[in-house]
């Protein structure tokens, strides 16, 4: 990041970053965990809203896990899909907002959850997504 990239109004650079530096990476989304997406890389738009899509529910199943088998708290850090042909990795960006990374299937684990976690670290206060209604305010 430098000074020039605008870190409030546009976000895209954040993502084109994503999928620039890790090897195999395709595709980077982020979005609202309501589904809206705010900003994509290496796919179209139509593309983009459905792995936002895609990612949110995800997102939702893994947080349902608290609910089983008592576990203290709903908090995801990371949810991965396994294909024969990709991999996709979706994660907590900050209060009510996910970032999802879509990788070809031998791309290193390891590197894209660091890369994911630097990159949102270097840009978290710009991340959050305003609560939309009663209720939404402790959601995450």
């Amino acid at each position: 990041m430098n000074a020039t990239e605008p870190v409030t109004n546009d976000l895209k650079w954040l993502l084109d970053r994503i999928v620039r530096r890790l090897p195999g990476a395709r595709a980077a989304v982020l979005t609202s965990t309501d589904g809206i997406r705010t900003h994509h890389a290496g796919i179209g738009e139509d593309d983009a809203d459905r792995l936002a899509a895609i990612a949110v529910s995800l997102f939702s199943l893994g947080r349902g896990i608290g609910e089983v088998g008592g576990h203290s708290t709903d908090v995801v850090r990371q949810v991965i899909v396994e294909r024969t042909d990709a991999l996709l990795f979706v994660a907590s960006a900050a209060p009510r907002t996910v970032v999802a990374v879509l990788t070809a299937p031998d791309a290193d684990s390891g590197l894209v959850g660091h890369e994911m976690a630097q990159a949102i670290a270097a840009v978290a206060k710009h991340l959050a997504t305003a609560p939309r209604g009663p209720g939404d305010e402790l959601e995450r």
